[in-house]
């Protein structure tokens, strides 16, 4: 069938779009969410072991200043103190799933910049750019294993899981629960939110199809 003129005038102009610069921004874009991804990682640690020190230290002075004025009664501050280092331990769960989602971010942004980089591999095969110029090429990038112990992500969501521990094992003892079952709890604690990780970040392939 004959093509209109319209139609003609429109494929011509669509085939001699430069798609150069456009690339270039989705690729400046995904390197800065991927530094982004990085940072704010370390920006939740570092504020969840601020924010559990200064509440610890703050129970101490409560406690110090409680036990010689008697400022509350005895159960009041119990529960008191239980329910601050229970708010402590739901925070921790909310960074370990921030940490997760930080994770799921720094692969789609790995995966745009290597979607650009085999676009300009294909387009110009004849330079060789994927084996002479990147480290990181597609293939090296889909036997990665975002839930693998060696990484700094999961060193940070250990972090914050055992921080959260801590928070937790103390909140126990406040509320007088035996120390083997506090043990108990806390390890269950920790072993869930690793399990957690791991299986969320496995799945990976599967949740990026769908968001």
């Amino acid at each position: 069938m004959k093509q209109t003129k319209s139609e003609q005038t429109k494929e011509s102009t669509s085939c001699n779009i430069d798609p150069n610069p456009i690339l270039s921004q989705e690729f400046n874009f995904a390197k800065s969410m991927l530094l982004y991804t990085c940072q704010e990682r370390r920006h939740i640690v570092h504020s969840f072991i601020i924010f559990v020190t200064i509440l610890l230290s703050a129970i101490g002075l409560f406690l110090h200043f409680s036990q010689q004025n008697y400022i509350v009664d005895q159960t009041t501050w119990r529960i008191i103190i239980f329910s601050l280092l229970f708010l402590a331990c739901i925070v921790g769960l909310i960074n370990l799933l921030k940490i997760i989602r930080l994770r799921i971010d720094w692969w789609d942004c790995l995966s745009t910049m290597n979607n650009i980089k085999d676009y300009y591999n294909d387009i110009v095969p004849e330079c060789h750019i994927k084996d002479r110029a990147f480290q990181w090429s597609t293939e090296r990038f889909l036997h990665l294993k975002l839930q693998k112990s060696d990484s700094l992500f999961f060193y940070s969501s250990l972090t914050v899981i055992f921080v959260g521990a801590i928070a937790l094992s103390a909140a126990l003892l406040f509320a007088h629960l035996d120390f083997l079952l506090t043990f108990i709890f806390v390890m269950i604690y920790v072993i869930l939110q690793i399990i957690y990780y791991k299986t969320r970040l496995s799945r990976i392939k599967s949740i990026s199809s769908t968001t």
